[in-house]
């Protein structure tokens, strides 16, 4: 990554992708440190959903966009100027950070073929030792910030060989640091699988939280509630906080208003600028989102209320509407497992389907992000939905019925309903043979 951010290049591109765990923030996060030893600007784009503007060096400047499939529009914008406008004096580097690079690859490719660098797969570590040494450095340092210095981790090498042998995906290095505080606070734990390990920090987050606010005398429920449906936007501001308070309610649950929040140590920022973050990092978010939701709002119309309300709080555009929904995405593929991973599928999606279905005008605030190339498998059940609903409600024009349905059958068919996928697309073919026949310029192209 130095060698490819100091060749004298201009402008490159590059995408590094992997897994949820596997370290491309931290490794961007290094990357960054060092070049500012260097003299560079580097740093993550600070706010891709509403500019792209970044301070530049003469020595160089290193632009890291953090989830890039999450700001398509941003990423098309700041590629194009690339493209269109003339070369920075000084070397420019991009990197996106993705879990996927099929989503990324075609835009840069489109954009800047000759300045897009190979992309990079960071995997799960691929050595034994090198997972070792990583486990004893973050045994060391969490041991250090917890006042226990002194304490040596409850097994060998021998021991933690044997913990590595047991799923693959312990060796990913999230999971390896995961593994070392765990054991930090349970020492007999040695045994204990992914999903167990990222279940009991997520309860030891929780705990935290209720303890929190037997302190400031609020409701452990409500605060839970939101704390885990922040995952959703990413932060859930004062005015979020207060409008999810006005419109939802749940016997025995009390959200309190954003100046409680205030005064507690689970609000980040001043004031009313501050927030309320969601948890880090992502696997524990989408553990804490999923096994809340499962247990505080058991039924699925109010889960799915709630949820549509935390994604439409500040009436979202579509550039945000699409962020949100990838977030939404992205939580379903690391949610935990056991009851939210039945065959009936992903339980909040399910809700949140039932009530994008049963609402039209739900439905066709976030349609717009729905409609897009390349849709995150997990969403499609929304699509689905959304596009039921808006034709439900009845479509202006023949054409624009036939437009709807062609969405529909092509979101039925990607997720797994080919029959209904083509009796959708039989009804769009219909349709625009008669208005073919009534105005063959104007419609066979799109019959």
């Amino acid at each position: 990554m130095l060698r490819w951010a100091r060749d004298k290049a201009r402008v490159r591109v590059r995408i590094l992708h992997g897994a949820g765990g596997a370290g491309k923030s931290r490794l961007a996060i290094e990357l960054a440190q060092r070049l500012r030893g260097e003299g560079w600007e580097a740093g993550l784009l600070p706010d891709p959903g509403q500019s792209i503007a970044y301070r530049r060096s003469a020595q160089g400047t290193l632009l890291i966009l953090d989830y890039a499939e999450q700001y398509p529009q941003a990423l098309e914008r700041l590629l194009g100027r690339l493209k269109n406008g003339e070369p920075p004096d000084a070397r420019l580097r991009i990197l996106l950070l993705c879990r996927s690079r099929e989503q990324m690859a075609p835009l840069v490719d489109a954009a800047v073929p000759d300045r897009h660098s190979p992309a990079l797969e960071l995997r799960p570590l691929s050595q034994q030792a090198i997972a070792w040494a990583l486990f004893q450095a973050g045994w060391a340092d969490m041991a250090r910030r917890l006042g226990r210095a002194e304490a040596s981790p409850p097994i060998d090498e021998a021991g933690f060989a044997a913990w590595l042998a047991q799923d693959s995906q312990h060796a990913q290095p999230l999971l390896v640091l995961a593994y070392a505080l765990n054991l930090l606070h349970d020492p007999a734990a040695v045994r204990l699988s992914r999903d167990e390990i990222l279940a009991a920090l997520v309860d030891r987050e929780s705990a935290r939280i209720q303890a929190e606010c037997r302190a400031h005398s609020l409701s452990a429920e409500g605060v839970l509630l939101l704390k885990a449906l922040a995952a959703l936007p990413g932060r859930l501001d004062a005015a979020a906080v207060n409008a999810l308070g006005a419109v939802l309610n749940c016997p025995g649950i009390v959200l309190p208003p954003a100046v409680a929040l205030l005064k507690t140590s689970l609000w980040q920022g001043e004031g009313d600028s501050g927030a309320l973050p969601e948890l880090q990092p992502d696997l524990l978010a989408a553990n804490l989102l999923y096994r809340t939701l499962e247990r505080l709002l058991p039924d699925a119309a109010t889960r799915g209320e709630w949820l549509w309300h935390t994604l439409a709080a500040g009436a979202p555009g579509a550039p945000e509407w699409q962020r949100r929904l990838s977030r939404l995405a992205r939580l379903s593929v690391d949610r935990p497992p056991g009851r939210t991973r039945q065959v009936a599928g992903d339980p909040l999606i399910a809700a949140l389907s039932g009530t994008l279905e049963n609402h039209p005008d739900p439905a066709r605030a976030c349609l717009p992000a729905l409609e897009r190339d390349n849709l995150e498998w997990p969403l499609h059940p929304l699509a689905v939905a959304a596009t039921r609903a808006e034709l439900a409600r009845g479509a202006a024009t023949p054409a624009e019925e036939a437009r709807l349905l062609n969405i529909l059958s092509v979101h039925l068919a990607e997720g797994g309903e080919r029959p209904g996928g083509l009796a959708a697309i039989r009804r769009a073919v219909e349709i625009r043979e008669k208005l073919a026949a009534q105005n063959f310029a104007a419609y066979a192209p799109d019959l």
